[in-house]
C-alpha cells in the first residue's frame, strides 16, 4: 500500500505537467482564433484573458484555498485591464493596461514565493517579476523533460493511431475536394484548403506556438509552491552615520530654501507670481510642473535607497520626514502650476497622466512615512504596486480621451463667453482656439463629446468637425465592421459610429455650406 501511495505521489507532478501542455495547447488555439486579426483591441483579449484565469484556477485546484483566492483577485484585475483596451479607444491606454497585467502576475508569483502582501519588500516584487519572463521562456521545456515515457503497450497503441491519422488524412483531402465539387451543400461542411494553406497560416501557427508555450509555461509556473520565508533584512550597502548626516542635511536645506519660495507663490495671487518671478501667469504655470513630478519621484526612490542601508534609522527617520513634509508642499506647487498651465493652454493625454502620476507619489510618500518610518516595512512595497494599479484602472474608468475633449471644449466656449468683456486692444492671457487636429488624434472617444458641443463651437470649427466626423466615423464610410467579424468589433469605435451615423442629416447640413463667414471653405484646415 505504501509503494503503491509512493508511486501515486511521484507521478501526480507528471501527470499535472501533461495536462499543463495541453491546457496551454488550447490556449494557443483559443488565441489564434479570438485574437486573429483584431489582437489586443479586440473583445477576443477579454475572452482570451478569462479563459487564462479560469486555466490558471484549474490547474491549482489542489494547492489550497487561499490560492485559489489570491489567483481570482488578481486574475479579475488584469480580466478588467483588457477590458478597459476594449472599451476605450486610446493608444497611451494600451501600455497601462499591460503594466496592471503583468504587475497581476507579479502579486500572484508572490504568493507563490511563500509570501503574502504584508510581509513581501520591494526585492521580493522584482524577483517575483523576473520570475514572469522566466517561467515563460523556460517552463515549457522543463515540463518536456519532467514527462515520463509512456508505457509499451501504451507507446503501442498511441504509434498506431498516430500511424493511421497520416494514412488517413491524404485520403480524407482527396474525397473531400471531390464530394465537394460534386454537391454544393458538402462544400458547406467542409473547410476551406485555400483558407488552411494561405499566407495566414505561418502567422497563425506562429501565434499557437507562442500562446502554447507561454501559457504552459506560465501555468507550471503558479502551480509551484514554497514554504514561506521569514522576514529578511535587506541592505544595499552600509552607510555611517557622518555619511547620513551629511546627505540628508544638504538635501534638507535644498528642499526648505525652495518651499519657502513656493509658499509664498501658494499663498500669493496673480500679481505676486508676477511681481515676484517677472513671468506672466501663463509663463509661470508652464515652467517647472514637470520638474516638480520629478523632483517627487527622486525623491521617493533617494528614500528608499537611504533606508534600505545599515545606518542611523533615528535620524534617517528625523530628517527623512522633514523631507517628506517638503515635497509634499512642493507637490501642492505642482498642482497649482497644473491648473494654471489646464487654464491656459488647456488639458492633454500626457498632462492628465502628470496629473495620476503626482497623486500616485503623495501616496507612496505618505505610505513611506507611516510604515518605514515608523519601523513597519511590511506592507510598503506592496503598497506601492497596489495603488499603483487602482489608480491606472481608475484612469481608464474616467474615459481620459472623453475627458480631455469635454475639457478642452468647454474651456474654449467659457473663453469665448468672456472676451467680449475684455477692454478693446488688450491681449488674451489663455488660449483661444480649440486644437481639433489634436482632438481628433485621441480616437473614438471624443466623438460623443464634440457631437454634444458641436453647435457651440465657431461656424469655421462646425464646419470642419462635421467633415472630418463625416468622413471618418459614418457608418456608410467606416471599414470598423465591414468584414461583420465579431473579432474586430470595438465598443468605443462602435459608439462612434453610432452616434455620427445618428447625426449624419445634421452633420451633413453643416459641412455642405462652403460659404462660412465671409467666403471661408468648410474643411479647410486650419
Amino acid at each position: 500500500m505504501s509503494t503503491q501511495s509512493d508511486m501515486s505521489i511521484e507521478q501526480k507532478p507528471k501527470l499535472r505537467s501533461s495536462q499543463f501542455l495541453l491546457a496551454g495547447l488550447g490556449l494557443g488555439i483559443a488565441a489564434n482564433y479570438v485574437m486573429w486579426p483584431a489582437g489586443i483591441e479586440g473583445p477576443g483579449f477579454v475572452i482570451w484573458m478569462i479563459l487564462l484565469v479560469a486555466a490558471a484556477l484549474w490547474s491549482t485546484r489542489n494547492d489550497g484555498r487561499h490560492k485559489l483566492l489570491v489567483i481570482t483577485c488578481w486574475g479579475s484585475t488584469a480580466i478588467l485591464a483588457t477590458l478597459m483596451v476594449f472599451l476605450r479607444d486610446l493608444d497611451e491606454l494600451i501600455p497601462a493596461m499591460m503594466l496592471v497585467i503583468l504587475s497581476s502576475a507579479t502579486l500572484v508569483f508572490l504568493h507563490v514565493n511563500g509570501l503574502t502582501l504584508n510581509t513581501a519588500r520591494v526585492s521580493d516584487l522584482f524577483i517575483a517579476l523576473f520570475q514572469i519572463p522566466t517561467r515563460a521562456i523556460i517552463g515549457t521545456p522543463l515540463i518536456l523533460l519532467n514527462l515520463d515515457p509512456p508505457p509499451d503497450a501504451s507507446k503501442k497503441q498511441w504509434s498506431g493511431i498516430l500511424r493511421g491519422l497520416l494514412i488517413a488524412l491524404p485520403l480524407l483531402i482527396v474525397f473531400g475536394a471531390l464530394f465537394s465539387s460534386a454537391d454544393v451543400a458538402f462544400a458547406r461542411l467542409m473547410p476551406d484548403l485555400s483558407q488552411i494553406f494561405s499566407a495566414t497560416t505561418i502567422p497563425r501557427l506562429m501565434i499557437i506556438g507562442f500562446f502554447a508555450w507561454v501559457s504552459a509555461g506560465l501555468l507550471d509556473g503558479i502551480s509551484q509552491h514554497q514554504s514561506p520565508v521569514a522576514p529578511r533584512q535587506f541592505r544595499i550597502f552600509e552607510l555611517g552615520k557622518q555619511e547620513l548626516a551629511v546627505v540628508m542635511s544638504l538635501l534638507t536645506i535644498m528642499f526648505v530654501v525652495f518651499v519657502v519660495l513656493q509658499i509664498t507663490y501658494l499663498f500669493g495671487g496673480r500679481d505676486t507670481i508676477e511681481a515676484t518671478t517677472g513671468l506672466t501667469l501663463a509663463e509661470y504655470a508652464r515652467r517647472g510642473f514637470f520638474e516638480l513630478i520629478t523632483v517627487a519621484g527622486l525623491t521617493l526612490v533617494v528614500l528608499v535607497a537611504l533606508g534600505a542601508t545599515n545606518s542611523s534609522q533615528r535620524l534617517f527617520g528625523i530628517l527623512a520626514a522633514i523631507l517628506i513634509a517638503c515635497v509634499m508642499i512642493i507637490l501642492a506647487s505642482a498642482l497649482q502650476r497644473f491648473f494654471l498651465y489646464i487654464d491656459a493652454y488647456g488639458l492633454t493625454i500626457q498632462r492628465l497622466i502628470a496629473l495620476a502620476m503626482m497623486f500616485w507619489l503623495a501616496f507612496c510618500l505618505v505610505l513611506f512615512a507611516s510604515t518605514v518610518l515608523r519601523g513597519r516595512i511590511a506592507g510598503f512595497a506592496t503598497g506601492i504596486v497596489v495603488s499603483g494599479l487602482v489608480i491606472t484602472l481608475l484612469f481608464g474608468f474616467i474615459n481620459p480621451a472623453a475627458l480631455v475633449a469635454r475639457t478642452n471644449v468647454e474651456r474654449i466656449i467659457g473663453n469665448s463667453q468672456t472676451s467680449t468683456n475684455r477692454e478693446v486692444g488688450s491681449p488674451p492671457t489663455t488660449q483661444t482656439n480649440l486644437d481639433l487636429d489634436y482632438l481628433l488624434t485621441l480616437g473614438a472617444d471624443v466623438v460623443p463629446v464634440l457631437l454634444t458641443h458641436l453647435a457651440q463651437l465657431a461656424p469655421l470649427q462646425q464646419c470642419r468637425l462635421s467633415a472630418e466626423l463625416l468622413s471618418r466615423w459614418n457608418q456608410a464610410n467606416s471599414t470598423e465592421d465591414a468584414n461583420h467579424d465579431w473579432r474586430t468589433w470595438h465598443a468605443g469605435r462602435a459608439a462612434a459610429t453610432k452616434a455620427v451615423t445618428e447625426n449624419t442629416a445634421l452633420l451633413q447640413q453643416i459641412s455642405n455650406d462652403s460659404r462660412v463667414n465671409g467666403g471661408g471653405i468648410c474643411a479647410q484646415p486650419q
